[in-house]
C-alpha cells in the first residue's frame, strides 16, 4: 500500500493522454443533495448519482450547495429549519437554472435525509410545516418539471408509510412526517425508501440504519431509473458539478470536465471507512483519479488546481498509514431536529397531587418546572446579599477536613487558581479535554455521568446541560456568572423536569483533598461542581451514599436509561456492539460502565474498583478491533487503572504522542469488558420519539402481598396502538427522603411485565410474553414491539420494597401515536383475606390422608358471576392449589370430581389462579392445599367477582369438639368384619372418621381396601343402624371415611350398646391386612373400646 502511494507521489506532474468529453447540455443531468453535516458535495448520495454516471453515457452530475446543518458548529451553526429552507431554495434555483439553459435534457434528482427532504418538498409541493416552511407550492417550473424522469429519497425524514411511492421495511413516518392524506402530483417518478429501525426517517432505534441505504437499495434505485429513462446504457465519461446554480472549478469535488464523480466517491468513502485499511485504499483511489484528471487539464490553472488537489491526496494518505490512533469519522445528524417529546395526556387530580407530594424531598421543595427563571433572579439590586440555601449533609470523613462553605472567588483566592471561569464551552473552542475528577465524595456515578455527556460534546455533538442550567448566555451559547450567587437546574426526577435551586457556595477543604468535582485541566471551572451540588441536594447531601450513572444521567439529562446485565446469559456481544456503535457515533447515546463486587486481590489484578462507576469517552473499531476509552472519575486513580489493550496491531494502536490518554484514562479491548464489568448503562437520546405518554401513580404496599408472579395487588395499565412498531417503557420510582429509605435496609426491585390481554388486569405472571429484570436501580426500562391494532396489558412488579406507599411513574415512548391509561378491571368486587397452613393444617394434596385438615373457606354468592379466585403464599418457592366444591358451605371431607366447580390445575410454586364463569347462587367450599404434608406458610386468598360476594374461613373438624383415638384395629386375611363399643355417658353429639395406617399383603405394602365405617345400636340379628359413611357405600378414599355428625345418647347401652363397625370388601384372594383406626370427635369425653373380630 505504501508503494502505491510513493508511485503516486513519483508521478504528480506526469502527462497522460486520455480525452474527456465536454458538453453544454448532456442527455441526461443527475442533481445530488447530501444529508446533515455532510461536507460540501453529494454526501451519501453520491451512491447512486456515481451509479447513473457510470450507467449513462455522457451524463453529468451537480451537487446541490445549500447549508445541510442542523445547529452544528462546523456547519454555522445554521438552525435545521433554515438549512431545509434555503435548501428547497436552492435545489429550485439549481433546477430551474439548468433547465432554461438546457430544456432538452432529462433530469434525475437524488437526495439523502435533509437532501431528500428538501427535494421532496421543492418536487411535490406541501410546504415543510414541522420546520416552519409554509410554502406549499411546487417549486419546479412547470418546463423543469415535464423534464424529471425519477426522483430517489433515502432516509427521507418527510417518509410517511402507505404514500404509493414509499419502499422499504418502515410502517410508520419520519420525524418531519408528512399529514394524512397528503398526495404528490410526481408521484410516479418517485422511490423514497425507509428501514424501520431508522430513527430519522421512521420509528427505529438504529441510527446505523440511516447511513446504510445506497448499499441496501442502489441496485433498486438504479432499477427504478433505467425504467423512466429512455436513453442508452452504456459505460462513459460523466462530468460533475457543483449545485446552487453555479459550476465547480477544476480541481474540486464535484467540478466539471473529468471523471470527478468517482473521485467524489473515493472522498466520501475515506471519512465513511470502517477500517484504516479502507480509508487508506480510498485515499490512495482518490489521488489516482486526481492524476487522471490532471493529464486531461488543458490550461494551466486547471493543472494547477488538480495538481494541488492529487498532492492533497496523497499526503493525506500516507497520515493515515502512519496514523497510529486512527479511528473512523463519527458520523453527524441532527440532533435539535430530535425534539424531546412531550406528552400530552391530561392528569387526574391524583396524579397533580403525587407530583406535588413529590416535589417534598429531603427537607427541600423541588416544584415541577413551569417556564425558565427571570434573569433578573441573578442579579443583585441594591443592597441585596448574595443568596444562600441551606447546607447540605456531610459524611463523617467529610467533616473531617470539612473548612467552610465558600464561593468561587474566595476559593479562587484561597488556592490561587486565577479567576471564575464557568465557560463549558472553553475547552471544546481551546481544545482542552475535560479531566474531571471526584475525591472525597463518593459519588463515582455523578461524575462518570458528567464525564460521559461532557465527552459526548467534546466529540462535536450538542451540549446535554445547555439546557438545565440558568443563568445562561444565549449570544455566547454558554453558562454565565450568577451575581447574586444563585443557580437555578432543571432536572428530571420523580415524575417530570423540578425546579433545583442551590447557591454557589462549595465544601471547602483543610487539606488538599477536595470535598467537591474538579477539572484538573481547568480548575477554575466550578460548574461541573455546581452540577454536582445541584444533583446531590435532591439525593440528600454530599454524605451520597451512591447511585448508579444510568439513573444519574436520566436525572441530569433526561436521556431514557437502560441497563444491560453484561454477564447475563442472553447478552449477545456482536448484537450490543451493533446497537451502540452507530448511536455513539451519532451522539444518541451515552455510555458508562460498573463494576461488581471485588476483593482487593481481584482489584490489584484488575485494574478496577469495585462497586465503581467509569465513563465511556470514546468507542472505535479498526482492523476487526472493537474497543472502548475508558475514564475511571476518581482523582486517585493511578494506581487502579488497567493498562491499556495491546492485544490490536501496532499501527492502530494509541498513539501516545499526538493523544495523550488523561490520568486514570484507558482502552480495553470490547470483549474484555464482558470479563471486568458487571452493568452496562446506555442513556438513549429521547428525541429519537416522537410521542410520549406519561402516567403517576401510587402503589401502597403496606397492603399484605408476598411475591412478585402475584399480580393481585399490583399496578397495571392498558397501552394501545393504531400503528404498531416499537414502544419502550420506563417505569421510574420516585425518590424518597434518605431517612425514610434508611429506615428500611432493603431498597428493593423492580420489574415490568407486559402481556397480550388487550389492557384487561391480569393475575399471575403467565400470560406475560416480556419479563423484565428486577433491578435494584430506581428505573427499568422495557423495550416492546406492538402489532398494528394492538392493545397490551402492562404490569408493575416488585421484590422487597419497603412496605409503605410508594409513587413511580409509568412512562411510554413510540414513533407513533400510542394510548396509555390504568388497565381494565373485570371483576367489580374484590375480597382478601390472610391465612396459613400450620402443623395442624397443613394437610398436603389430595392424595394425603389429611387432605380435609387443609384450610377451608365459604364462598357465598347471590347473584350469578363470573369469579376469580387467586391463591398466594409468603414462599415463593412452595407449590400449592386452590380448589372450589360444590358443599353447600360445608367442609369437604372426601375429593369427588362431580362435586368439583373449579380448581387451579397442577400445582404450581408460588401463586395459582382458579377462574369460573357464571357461577350460580349459593354456597361454596374453597380449598387451598400445599403439595406436600406439612409445609407451613402464610397465604392470602383473593376473591374477585362481577358481583357481592363474601369469604369466611371454615372452622375445622375438630373445632370446639373433643377427640378421641382409637386403638388401632386389623382386618387380617380372611376377616372383614371388625367392631367396637362406644361408651357415652351423657348425650353427646359425634362425628367419626376411619383412616387406613397401612395395608400389605405380606411384606409388601398396597392400596386399602375400601371400606364401610357404620354406627349399630346392639349386635345381632336385631341390631339398629343409627348412622353410616358416604350414605352407606363403601369407600377407599386417602382422606379416609366419614359418619356425619349423630346424637349418641346414654341410655342406648341398656339396648345392647352403641357399637362402631368397620367393614370391608376383601382384597386379592382375600390375601390383604388393613390396619385402621377410629377418631371419634364429640362434644364430650366418650370411651372406645377393643376392637372384636365377627
Amino acid at each position: 500500500m505504501l508503494s502505491r502511494a510513493l508511485t503516486l507521489s513519483a508521478l504528480v506532474g506526469g502527462v497522460l493522454s486520455i480525452p474527456v468529453e465536454k458538453r453544454a447540455c448532456p442527455n441526461i443531468h443527475v442533481f445530488g443533495a447530501r444529508e446533515t453535516t455532510a461536507s460540501p458535495g453529494y454526501g451519501s448520495s453520491i451512491t447512486v448519482v456515481d451509479d447513473v454516471l457510470n450507467t449513462y453515457s455522457g451524463s453529468t452530475a451537480e451537487a446541490i450547495s445549500y447549508p445541510a446543518c442542523g445547529g452544528q458548529s462546523s456547519c454555522g451553526s445554521i438552525s435545521y429549519s433554515s438549512s431545509v429552507a434555503q435548501g428547497i431554495a436552492a435545489v429550485a434555483s439549481a433546477v430551474n437554472s439548468f433547465n432554461s439553459q438546457c430544456p432538452s435534457s432529462e433530469i434525475i434528482l437524488v437526495g439523502y435525509s435533509q437532501g431528500g427532504e428538501i427535494m421532496d418538498v421543492a418536487l411535490c409541493g406541501g410546504g415543510d410545516p414541522n420546520q416552519g416552511y409554509t410554502n406549499t407550492a411546487v417549486q419546479l417550473s412547470a418546463s423543469a418539471l415535464s423534464m424529471v424522469k425519477a426522483a430517489i429519497f433515502m432516509g427521507d425524514p418527510l417518509f410517511r408509510a402507505g404514500l404509493s411511492y414509499e419502499v422499504g421495511t418502515c410502517a410508520a413516518g419520519g420525524f418531519d412526517e408528512r399529514p394524512a392524506g397528503f398526495s404528490c402530483p410526481s408521484a410516479s417518478l418517485i422511490q423514497s425508501y425507509c428501514d424501520a429501525s431508522d430513527p430519522y426517517c421512521c420509528n427505529g432505534s438504529n441510527a446505523a440504519t440511516h447511513q446504510g441505504y445506497g448499499a441496501e437499495y442502489g441496485n433498486q434505485a438504479l432499477a427504478f431509473i433505467k425504467g423512466k429513462l429512455s436513453g442508452s446504457t452504456s459505460t462513459g465519461n460523466s462530468t460533475t458539478g457543483t449545485g446552487g446554480g453555479t459550476v465547480a472549478e477544476w480541481g474540486q469535488c464535484g467540478g466539471q470536465g473529468w471523471t470527478g464523480a468517482t473521485a467524489c466517491k473515493y472522498e466520501r468513502q475515506v471519512s465513511g471507512a470502517g477500517t484504516q485499511s479502507e480509508a487508506l485504499e480510498a485515499a490512495i483511489a482518490a489521488a489516482e483519479n486526481y492524476m487522471r484528471a490532471l493529464k486531461l487539464a488543458d490550461t494551466p490553472r486547471e493543472k494547477q488546481l488538480l495538481d494541488a488537489r492529487c498532492k492533497d491526496w496523497i499526503s493525506r494518505a500516507e497520515k493515515i498509514k502512519l496514523d497510529r490512533s486512527w479511528k473512523p469519522t463519527a458520523p453527524q445528524v441532527e440532533n435539535r431536529s430530535l425534539k424531546e417529546p412531550v406528552s400530552k395526556r391530561k392528569l387526574s387530580t391524583r396524579e397533580e397531587i403525587i407530583l406535588l407530594d413529590s416535589a417534598k424531598l429531603n427537607g427541600f421543595l423541588f416544584p415541577p418546572w413551569k417556564n425558565d427563571p427571570n434573569p433578573q433572579e441573578f442579579e443583585l439590586i441594591g443592597n441585596e446579599r448574595q443568596f444562600e440555601d441551606k447546607t447540605l449533609r456531610l459524611s463523617v470523613p467529610q467533616k473531617e477536613v470539612f473548612n467552610g462553605w465558600k464561593r468561587p472567588a474566595e476559593l479562587i483566592e484561597e488556592l490561587g487558581r486565577g479567576s471564575v471561569n464557568p465557560d463549558a464551552l472553553k475547552r471544546a473552542k481551546t481544545k482542552v479535554v475535560m479531566d474531571l475528577v471526584q475525591d472525597i465524595t463518593t459519588d463515582c456515578s455523578v461524575i462518570a455521568s458528567i464525564c460521559a455527556a461532557t465527552a459526548r460534546f467534546e466529540r462535536g455533538h450538542g451540549c446535554l446541560f445547555h439546557s438545565a442550567i440558568f443563568p445562561f448566555d444565549y449570544i455566547k451559547n454558554i453558562p454565565r456568572n450568577s451575581i447574586s450567587g444563585k443557580y437555578i437546574f432543571r432536572l428530571y426526577f420523580n415524575g417530570c423536569y423540578r425546579k433545583v435551586v442551590i447557591d454557589d457556595r462549595l465544601p471547602s477543604s483543610k487539606t488538599s483533598r477536595s470535598l467537591f468535582a474538579f477539572d484538573r485541566n481547568s480548575p477554575e471551572s466550578f460548574w461541573p461542581a455546581l452540577i454536582e451540588k445541584a444533583y446531590l441536594k435532591l439525593r440528600g447531601g454530599y454524605d451520597f451514599p451512591g447511585s448508579n450513572s444510568g439513573t444519574d444521567l436520566w436525572v441530569l439529562t433526561g436521556w431514557i436509561p437502560e441497563q444491560v446485565f453484561l454477564h447475563h446469559e442472553d447478552v449477545a456481544p456482536d448484537q450490543l456492539w451493533r446497537r451502540i456503535s452507530g448511536a455513539f457515533q451519532y451522539g444518541d447515546v451515552v455510555l458508562t460502565l460498573g463494576t461488581g463486587e471485588l476483593n482487593s486481590r481481584e482489584e490489584h489484578l484488575q485494574g478496577l474498583i469495585g462497586r465503581h462507576d467509569y465513563a465511556v469517552l470514546d468507542l472505535t473499531e479498526s482492523a476487526g478491533y472493537r474497543r472502548l476509552l475508558i475514564k475511571n472519575p476518581w482523582a486517585d486513580s493511578s494506581s487502579r487503572t488497567p493498562q491499556s489493550s495491546s492485544r490490536a496491531p501496532e499501527q492502530i494502536a494509541p498513539d501516545a504522542s499526538s493523544s495523550p490518554l488523561l490520568p486514570g484514562s484507558f482502552w480495553m479491548d470490547y470483549d474484555q469488558i464482558f470479563q471486568n464489568f458487571d452493568n452496562m448503562y446506555l442513556n438513549w437520546n429521547p428525541g429519537l420519539f416522537t410521542t410520549r405518554q406519561d402516567i403517576h401513580f401510587t402503589w401502597d404496599l403496606s397492603k399484605a402481598h408476598f411475591n412478585s408472579i402475584c399480580f393481585a395487588n399490583s399496578p397495571q395499565f392498558s397501552i394501545s396502538t393504531v400503528a404498531g412498531g416499537p414502544v419502550w417503557l420506563l417505569l421510574s420510582k420516585h425518590f424518597r427522603t434518605i431517612n425514610s429509605t434508611k429506615s428500611n435496609a432493603k431498597s428493593g426491585f423492580i420489574s415490568i411485565y407486559v402481556s397480550k390481554k388487550g389492557g384487561q388486569r391480569t393475575f399471575i405472571s403467565d400470560d406475560a410474553f416480556y419479563r423484565g429484570p428486577f433491578v435494584d436501580s430506581p428505573n427499568t426500562l422495557a423495550k416492546i414491539d406492538m402489532e398494528a391494532n394492538s392493545t397490551y396489558t402492562v404490569v408493575v412488579a416488585e421484590q422487597s420494597l419497603p412496605l409503605v406507599p410508594q409513587n413511580f411513574t409509568l412512562s411510554a415512548f413510540s414513533r407513533n401515536e400510542v394510548v396509555l391509561k390504568p388497565a381494565e378491571d373485570k371483576y367489580s368486587d374484590t375480597y382478601q383475606l390472610e391465612s396459613e397452613w400450620s402443623p395442624v393444617t397443613a394437610g398436603g394434596n389430595t392424595e394425603s390422608p389429611r387432605y380435609p385438615s387443609n384450610p377451608q373457606h365459604i364462598l357465598q354468592i347471590s347473584e350469578t358471576a363470573d369469579v376469580l379466585i387467586l391463591l398466594e403464599t409468603s414462599k415463593p418457592d412452595m407449590a400449592v392449589h386452590a380448589k372450589l366444591f360444590w358443599s353447600d358451605g360445608k367442609r369437604i371431607s372426601t375429593v369427588k370430581k362431580r362435586d368439583i366447580v373449579t380448581d387451579s390445575g397442577h400445582y404450581r410454586p408460588g401463586c395459582v389462579v382458579a377462574e369460573t364463569e357464571q357461577l350460580h347462587p349459593g354456597s361454596y367450599t374453597l380449598v387451598c392445599s400445599t403439595f406436600l404434608p406439612d409445609q407451613i406458610a402464610k397465604f392470602n386468598i383473593w376473591v374477585f367477582s362481577t358481583k357481592k360476594c363474601n369469604v369466611k374461613a371454615l372452622p375445622s373438624e375438630a373445632a370446639g369438639r373433643l377427640a378421641v383415638l382409637s386403638d388401632v384395629g386389623i382386618l387380617p386375611p380372611g376377616i372383614d368384619r371388625i367392631f367396637a363399643p362406644l361408651t357415652v355417658l351423657r348425650l353427646t353429639r359425634l362425628k367419626l372418621i376411619a383412616r387406613s395406617r397401612n395395608s400389605t399383603i405380606g411384606t409388601r405394602h398396597v392400596t386399602s381396601s375400601p371400606m364401610l365405617l357404620t354406627v349399630e345400636l346392639g349386635q345381632g340379628p336385631y341390631k339398629e343402624v343409627l348412622a353410616s359413611s358416604e350414605n352407606g357405600e363403601y369407600s377407599d378414599a386417602v382422606s379416609g371415611i366419614r359418619v356425619p355428625d349423630f346424637d349418641a345418647r346414654p341410655e342406648y347401652a341398656e339396648k345392647g350398646g352403641i357399637w362402631i363397625v368397620i367393614e370391608r370388601i376383601g382384597g386379592p384372594v382375600g390375601q390383604v391386612t388393613d390396619c385402621v383406626d377410629v377418631e371419634a370427635l364429640g362434644e364430650e369425653r366418650v370411651e372406645i373400646g377393643e376392637w372384636i373380630t365377627s
